[in-house]
């Protein structure tokens, strides 16, 4: 089935940071000397920690919530592994980093750099990147267990690899956890299995965020989610799959939310699904966002999805291209996807169907532009929309225009199935516009 224009301004790495560079230590020793080493930081002061105020996130028997415990952590690595520890062994806090600051990861824990968290725990940085030192042994940057809170907020997350057969080159949230990344940056990451960037199996929100030039063995070189995971004013940029798809996000048994958010410049090495993959059993809701630009080895260039419920409502889905079948869009084992107020245009496939691939489907468009795709393959038909698998296709409102195939016709083809118009407009597509559609 399942391969950065615009992202500077979201990593705000700033030019040459200080390097943090691990003490060679193994981190299972690192622990023990936590007491000693932040007793005090660079001013002398005792962390907020230890400034009197209740562990447990109170202000005393009446209940009343107070701010999270903050410390400020050094532009040291060790340091900020204790700092993990700490906060995860008093209730959780509010870490905030060095600006300008790389914090070099040596070595890790059960196959993370840092310490997996286990409380409430946010880590705001400024300029700051946190990376996977060079010619270190694989692991990924960080993960979240059952129980646990993350917040992401100003970061760089960079250089991880997960070991081979597991999950989350960066970032890692197991059932049970929760994880928001904002105002951040996942890039150049690689899962040894699943989730170049991210590998979600609880809950995960990107807020305001770059997911970038990461890579996954299998599914879901950016994004791979199983539970449920929400993506807003976020770009999914340049990520890659070796052997699986959902270059750009891939979601199997999960909900997916994606808002105002791009999902561009994504590809598959052997497969579908370059930008977004949905899996049997997902629900995926897409608004306001734009899918482009995408490259898969065989169907799906922008979307492909398999036996599962999909909306799109005001999304364009333009000039990604698929090697097989479906630039635009490809839809599978009984999959429905609700298309609303939005644009499929520019996109090609070396197979049948340049704008949208429908086998057994169920396709609603309203008040949809379908225009402008191509089917170039030698014997490649329908440039705007292919109908088979008894799969069914309504149009309502919509417009398929100028699309162009090789060989009849170029703007809809029903090989098996029921296509119906209403309301819509067909017209000016190459070499003919339809066959087998009732009032074309």
């Amino acid at each position: 089935m399942f391969g950065l224009t615009g992202v500077v301004t979201l990593i705000a790495v700033g030019a040459g940071p200080a390097t943090a560079g691990g003490r060679g230590t193994d981190l299972r020793t690192q622990t023990q000397v936590s007491a000693g080493t932040l007793a005090a930081d660079d001013s002398g002061r005792a962390p907020a920690w230890d400034s009197g105020q209740p562990r447990d996130g109170t202000d005393g028997p009446a209940g009343t919530r107070t701010e999270p415990r903050t410390t400020t952590v050094p532009c040291d690595a060790d340091r900020l592994v204790a700092a993990i520890d700490r906060a995860n062994r008093t209730g959780g806090g509010l870490l905030r980093l060095a600006s300008n600051c790389a914090y070099a990861l040596t070595d890790h824990r059960r196959g993370s750099g840092l310490p997996p968290i286990t409380q409430s725990v946010t880590v705001v940085g400024d300029r700051t990147t946190v990376a996977r030192a060079p010619g270190t042994e694989p692991f990924r940057i960080a993960t979240v267990a059952a129980g646990g809170r993350l917040t992401l907020d100003g970061l760089t997350l960079r250089g991880g690899h997960s070991a081979p057969d597991t999950d989350g080159g960066a970032l890692l949230v197991r059932p049970g956890g929760t994880a928001t990344v904002t105002h951040s940056a996942i890039v150049d990451n690689t899962g040894g299995r699943d989730g170049g960037g991210i590998a979600n199996l609880g809950k995960v929100t990107i807020k305001n965020s770059a997911i970038a030039r990461n890579d996954a063995e299998r599914l879901g070189g950016g994004l791979h989610n199983t539970n449920s995971a929400t993506v807003t004013t976020s770009r999914i940029a340049d990520n890659t799959t070796t052997t699986d798809g959902g270059a750009g996000i891939a979601s199997i048994a999960g909900e997916l939310l994606v808002h105002d958010s791009t999902i561009s410049g994504n590809s598959t090495a052997l497969t579908g699904a370059a930008g977004i993959g949905i899996g049997p059993g997902s629900a995926a809701t897409v608004t306001h966002s734009r899918i482009t630009d995408n490259t898969a080895a065989e169907e799906g260039g922008g979307l492909f999805t398999i036996g599962s419920r999909v909306t799109l409502r005001h999304v364009v889905v333009a000039r990604n291209h698929a090697n097989i079948h479906g630039g635009g869009l490809y839809l599978i084992d009984d999959s429905e996807i609700l298309i609303d107020d939005s644009v499929i245009a520019d996109n090609t496939a070396e197979g049948d169907g340049g704008g949208f691939h429908n086998d057994s489907g169920t396709v609603t468009a309203r008040r949809t532009f379908v225009k402008a795709n191509r089917a170039v393959g030698a014997d490649s038909r329908a440039g705007g929309v292919y109908n088979t698998g008894d799969g069914d296709v309504t149009l309502v409102k919509s417009r398929v225009t100028r699309n162009v195939s090789t060989l009849r016709p170029g703007g809809i083809l029903n090989d098996a199935g029921e296509v119906t118009l209403d309301r819509t407009r067909v017209a000016d597509n190459r070499p003919t516009n339809c066959r087998n559609v009732p009032g074309c």
